[in-house]
C-alpha cells in the first residue's frame, strides 16, 4: 500500500516525543541549578531557555512528531520562583523585568498552541491513516472487478458453446454412420461386379480346328453380349455408391473439423474462465493481506500516539495554568494599580492573595480531539477458487465437469494452493 510509508513516518512519534522529553528534562535540571545560585535574573533566563527549548521541538513538527511544551517541572519551580520573589519583594518595581518576563511568558502561551495544533494535526492523520487503508483496499477490488467481469462473460456463454458441441458431436455422429453404410454399399458391389465378371467364364480359348474367324468373331460378340447384360445393373449400382461414398466422404471430413474446432474453443474457453477467476482470487488474497497489514500498523501507530499526546496534553494544560498564576503574580511587580469587581484600587498583598485563590484557568482551547477508530470493514474475498467443488458445481453446470482441470492442459490455480 502506498500509506505504509506515511504510516510508518507517524511510527516515529514516541521515539522522537520520548527524545525531546530527555532533552527538556535535562535543560530544565540545568535551569533549576542555576536558579539556586543567580540573582533577579534568574526568571528571566528560565523563561528564555523554556522558550528555546520548545522552539526547537516545534521545528520539527513537519515531521509528524508529537510536539511538547515547556515541562510541568520548570514551570512549577518558576512559578514558585516568582511567588518567593513577589513576596520578599525582590523584584518590586522592576518594570523592565516585568515587560520582558511578559513578553516571554506570552511566546510561552504561542508556543503551547502551536504544539497543540500541531498534536491535533497529528491524531487527525492517526486517523485518516484507517481511511487510506480502505481507501487501498476498495482501490484493490476495484482492480480486481474487471476480471471478475471477463469471467463473469465468459461463463454465461460457455453453456451455449457446450450445446453446440454437443449438436455438432451428435451430428458428427450421424455422418459417420452415414459415411460407413456407402462405403460399406460401395465395397459390396465391388465385391459383386468381380463375382459377376467371374462367372461370364473365360472365351478367349483358339478354336482354329473347329471354326474360322468369322465364327470365332460371332461367339466371343455372343459371349460378351450376354455378359454385359449381366453386369450393366452391377455396374449402375456400383457408380452411383461411388458416387454416394465420395460425397459422405467428404461431408465426414467437414463435420469432424467442425466438431474439432468447436470443441478446442470450449475448452479454451475453459481455460480462460479459470484463468480470469483465478487472476482476481490472487488479486483479492494480497489486496487483503496487505490490507490486514496497513490496519494493524494503523492501529499501533494511533494508540502509540493518543499515549504521548494525552501525556503531553495534561502537561501543556497544567503549564498553562502555572503560566496565567505567574502573570497575575506579575501585576504586583509592575505597581500598576489593579481594581476589584466595584472598582476600587486593590493593594498589592490583596492582588497576591486573589492571584492565590484564583481559579483555574480556563483550557478548553487545549483539549485534543482524538477521534475513534473507525469499524474495520471486511475485507472482500472470492470464496470460488477455480476448480473446488462450489466452483465447479455452479459454473460448470452444462458439459463434463472434468474440463475444469483438464482443459487445454492440466490446470491449477496458484493462489489456491
Amino acid at each position: 500500500f502506498g500509506s505504509r510509508a506515511r504510516l510508518k513516518q507517524i511510527g516515529f512519534v514516541a521515539h522522537a516525543g520520548r527524545w525531546k522529553m530527555k532533552l527538556q528534562s535535562a535543560l530544565h535540571i540545568l535551569f533549576l541549578l542555576v536558579v539556586r545560585c543567580s540573582g533577579t535574573d534568574d526568571i528571566l533566563a528560565m523563561l528564555q531557555s523554556s522558550l528555546r527549548v520548545k522552539t526547537s521541538s516545534n521545528s520539527s513538527s513537519e515531521t509528524d512528531t508529537v510536539q511538547s511544551a515547556p515541562d510541568v517541572a520548570t514551570v512549577s519551580s518558576l512559578e514558585n520562583l516568582v511567588l518567593n520573589r513577589v513576596k520578599d519583594g525582590t523584584l518590586k518595581g522592576d518594570v523592565k523585568l516585568t515587560a520582558s518576563v511578559n513578553a516571554s511568558i506570552k511566546k510561552m502561551f504561542t508556543s503551547i498552541i502551536a504544539a497543540t495544533g500541531s498534536n491535533q494535526k497529528l491524531m487527525r492523520a492517526s486517523v485518516r491513516a484507517f481511511k487510506k487503508c480502505k481507501t487501498n483496499m476498495w482501490a484493490n477490488y476495484r482492480r480486481a472487478l474487471p476480471l471478475e467481469k471477463k469471467h463473469f462473460m465468459i461463463a454465461r456463454v460457455y453453456p451455449k458453446c457446450i450445446t453446440a458441441e454437443n449438436a455438432l458431436r451428435l451430428e458428427l455422429q450421424r455422418v459417420k454412420k452415414t459415411y460407413r453404410t456407402a462405403f460399406n454399399i460401395f465395397k459390396n458391389n465391388k465385391r459383386l461386379m468381380k463375382a459377376k465378371g467371374k462367372g461370364c467364364g473365360n472365351v478367349c480359348t483358339n478354336h482354329k480346328a473347329t471354326e474360322n474367324y468369322h465364327e470365332q468373331l460371332q461367339r466371343l460378340y455372343d459371349f460378351y453380349g450376354k455378359c454385359k447384360k449381366k453386369l450393366i445393373p452391377i455396374s449402375k449400382r456400383l457408380e452411383s455408391a461411388k458416387k454416394l461414398f465420395k460425397k459422405e466422404s467428404a461431408k465426414q471430413a467437414v463435420s469432424d473439423a467442425k466438431y474439432k474446432a468447436m470443441k478446442k474453443k470450449c475448452l479454451t474457453m475453459a481455460w480462460m474462465m479459470n484463468t480470469r477467476k483465478c487472476q482476481a482470487v490472487g488479486r483479492l488474497k494480497g489486496g487483503c493481506k496487505g490490507y490486514q497489514s496497513c490496519w494493524k500498523t494503523a492501529t499501533r501507530n494511533y494508540y502509540r500516539n493518543k499515549r504521548a499526546i494525552m501525556k503531553e496534553e495534561r502537561n501543556m494544560k497544567i503549564e498553562w495554568r502555572g503560566l496565567k498564576r505567574i502573570q497575575c503574580y506579575l501585576q504586583v511587580i509592575d505597581d500598576k494599580p489593579v481594581k476589584d469587581a466595584k472598582g476600587k484600587k486593590m493593594s498589592n498583598k490583596a492582588v497576591l492573595n486573589s492571584c492565590i485563590k484564583m481559579k483555574r484557568p480556563s483550557t478548553k482551547h487545549l483539549k485534543i480531539y482524538y477521534g475513534r477508530i473507525p469499524k474495520k470493514p471486511k475485507c472482500p474475498r472470492d470464496p470460488w477458487c477455480p476448480c473446488t467443488a462450489s466452483y465447479v458445481k455452479n459454473v460448470y453446470t452444462k458439459g463434463p465437469r472434468s474440463r475444469c482441470w483438464k482443459n487445454l492442459r492440466k490446470y491449477r490455480c496458484a493462489a489456491c494452493r
